[in-house]
């Protein structure tokens, strides 16, 4: 099943129809798991429910219901002539921006492309930019650098992701969110990663590097 246009008109009226039954019986959280457009481009599906509260995530942050103006998704990011499309950007009460990266599927790269995004939003957010290009023009942004959320489902993440966070700088702070398997019913978040911030050990000192442990938050 791919991309397709058509014209509509009376003579595919009828297959119209019945793709829009084919959407009705099966795209919803509990239709037959194995058909195509159950299936079908499943991030863009969570995305949706996060998009309808992104509370869920995090209560700091501000959803639809909230703020009509405090919330975008599938946010084109410049950096130079590169492209990049945000899944979700917000804000929280307080008016800090917050970067939310979505994965229903295990990926290594889920935590380099929130880096990638989130440092593109913190240079736009550097330059004053995002009220100029009519982004959160009804509000007050904080002038402290985005938070960063990485969202996947809990059994579905990559074994290095744990390694890859640990090198990520510590100005940059971040959250690993582990949802429920059946989001597609309800997005539940079963356990939350941060960095842990801790004092450095006599050891750590002497060799000069961070400590690389995670404190898991249930």
């Amino acid at each position: 099943m791919g991309a397709e246009e058509r014209v509509l008109d009376s003579h595919n009226w009828p297959l119209f129809l019945q793709l829009l039954t084919a959407v009705r019986d099966t795209r919803h959280p509990y239709g037959p798991r194995q058909h195509p457009l159950f299936r079908l481009r499943p991030e863009r599906w969570l995305e949706s429910l996060v998009v309808a509260d992104v509370s869920v995530i995090d209560e700091r942050l501000l959803s639809q219901s909230n703020e009509s103006r405090a919330l975008y998704s599938q946010v084109p990011a410049f950096f130079a002539s590169d492209r990049a499309m945000l899944d979700v950007l917000t804000t929280t009460h307080a008016g800090r921006l917050a970067v939310v990266e979505l994965k229903a599927d295990e990926d290594i790269h889920l935590p380099l492309q929130g880096l990638d995004y989130w440092s593109r939003v913190a240079w736009h957010h550097s330059r004053a930019e995002f009220p100029r290009f009519g982004y959160f023009a009804d509000r007050e942004l904080s002038t402290q650098k985005p938070l960063l959320y990485l969202v996947a489902p809990a059994l579905h993440v990559h074994p290095q992701t744990d390694v890859l966070l640990r090198y990520l700088a510590p100005e940059i702070e971040w959250e690993f969110v582990g949802i429920d398997e059946h989001w597609r019913e309800g997005v539940k978040v079963i356990f939350r990663k941060r960095p842990e911030c801790r004092s450095h050990t006599a050891d750590t000192a002497a060799r000069g590097t961070p400590d690389p442990r995670l404190r898991i938050a249930i």
